[in-house]
């Protein structure tokens, strides 16, 4: 990567901020690499910083993690419109968007496109880990420290079944070609590390590059070392267009005035395809809900854990945060909206329940759902958009928001400040669609 306090720098000075819309994660993580650069950014969020699907996530950084276009995964959202309960879930209704959606989804699930997700993701996976350490560490200084209950120490998927073992050693497959390690565990060794785990376990995969934290945290300290970079954050504000003249950005609108802007990054996540549409490159980004409980340690039917663990079976993530376990997952493609459905909600603890002796239900502390950008290819979108000089795209992660915000950040500010990326992204460019 290039030199984030200052190297690589745009050779012509920037008289106007580049306008960040969007302060979840990899909004603020791009605010954070130009202002380290220091390039005048500035960021503009319709609700609070860091409220949106950042704020309850699971928490664990997987960068070897494949899309979820499996081969033969279109299948299994069909069929889950008839099981509420599916990991994969499409409440049936009538909305041609969706429909679209799901027919070029249904194009990229073969093996020969999960390759091809690997091998374009698989630079940006391998700077991961380091970033997000480098991000842990500047928030674990100084006097405005702010506690990530971050861990360093891997994560394991685990499996209770043939079938589960079948599709963890796919997984590890995949991480292998990217460059990586997985370790796989026997059931006994899983539980010498982790006493918590039931019987039912039979064995499981370690990933040394994985990390954990507390997801609104980290956004809230990369929005801080953003800011003591010269960063502004402004809460409350919703832009309502980009103004171009000449085929190049001029400044975005909101509704309390315009805002000259030398160049705008769209990290708008689920609410992406309205901005990205009136700019002339309508992006295939719909929502898909993700849900979180979290059960406090100290509270009876709650084991500890020490160790994220990626359930492979009913895909609920497990991951321990300061005080707290917490249990998330889900896709449920329900368009934009925050409903809570109570049985999606209780299957986490339901789902999670044969892999962990002595969880049980109890009252949570935070129950939760929020908006994942997904677009069909399972790739995110990042990159200058088509025809509009001075527009980038900073869209599309699923699940993997947190694990590549960093890395988003910091190739959008190789572009903005410098014309070239550190890291190959052709593979993410929004004019593939």
């Amino acid at each position: 990567m290039s030199d984030r306090s200052g190297g690589n720098r745009r050779p012509d000075p920037i008289s106007h901020p580049v306008v960040v819309v969007g302060g979840g994660v990899v909004g603020v993580c791009c605010a954070r690499s130009l202002a380290r650069r220091g390039v005048p950014v500035t960021v503009l969020e319709r609700g609070e910083i860091g409220h949106g699907a950042s704020y309850g996530n699971a928490g664990t950084v997987s960068p070897a993690h494949p899309p979820i276009n499996a081969p033969g995964r279109w299948r299994e959202l069909i069929r889950s419109m008839v099981d509420p309960l599916s990991p994969l879930y499409i409440p049936p209704r009538l909305d041609p968007r969706l429909w679209r959606w799901l027919l070029s989804f249904a194009r990229h699930c073969s093996r020969a496109h999960v390759e091809r997700c690997r091998d374009v993701m698989a630079p940006l996976a391998r700077a991961t880990p380091a970033l997000h350490d480098e991000i842990a560490e500047v928030a674990a200084v100084g006097d405005a420290r702010i506690e990530l209950g971050y861990r360093a120490d891997g994560y394991v998927e685990i499996y209770r079944t043939p079938g589960g073992a079948t599709t963890a050693a796919h997984e590890a497959g995949f991480a292998r070609a990217q460059g990586f390690d997985p370790r796989p565990l026997t059931g006994d060794e899983l539980r010498e590390r982790e006493p918590a785990l039931s019987a039912a376990v039979r064995g499981g995969m370690f990933y040394a590059e994985g990390r954990s934290l507390d997801p609104y945290a980290f956004v809230r300290a990369v929005a801080a070392d953003a800011r003591r970079h010269g960063a502004t954050l402004e809460a409350g504000v919703a832009v309502t267009g980009v103004r171009t003249e000449g085929g190049r950005v001029r400044a975005v609108r909101t509704p309390g005035g315009e805002l000259d802007a030398s160049a705008v990054i769209l990290a708008t996540g689920a609410y992406s395809p309205d901005l990205y549409r009136r700019l002339g490159c309508p992006l295939p980004v719909i929502p898909a809900k993700g849900y979180h409980v979290d059960r406090p340690f100290d509270r009876p039917g709650t084991p500890r854990l020490d160790t994220a663990c990626l359930l492979v079976e009913t895909s609920v993530f497990c991951t321990p945060m300061p005080g707290r376990l917490r249990l998330a997952g889900t896709l449920e493609f329900s368009g934009i909206n925050h409903e809570i459905r109570e049985r999606r909600l209780r299957q986490l603890t339901a789902g999670a329940r044969p892999y962990l002796d002595g969880l049980e239900e109890a009252s949570p502390s935070s129950r939760w759902c929020g908006l994942r950008p997904c677009t069909p290819d399972g790739l995110p979108v990042v990159g200058p958009l088509p025809g509009v000089e001075g527009a980038y795209a900073a869209t599309g992660h699923a699940m993997l928001g947190l694990t590549f915000g960093p890395v988003t950040g910091e190739l959008l500010a190789d572009l903005i400040a410098g014309g070239e990326p550190s890291l190959p992204i052709d593979g993410l460019d929004p004019a593939r669609f």
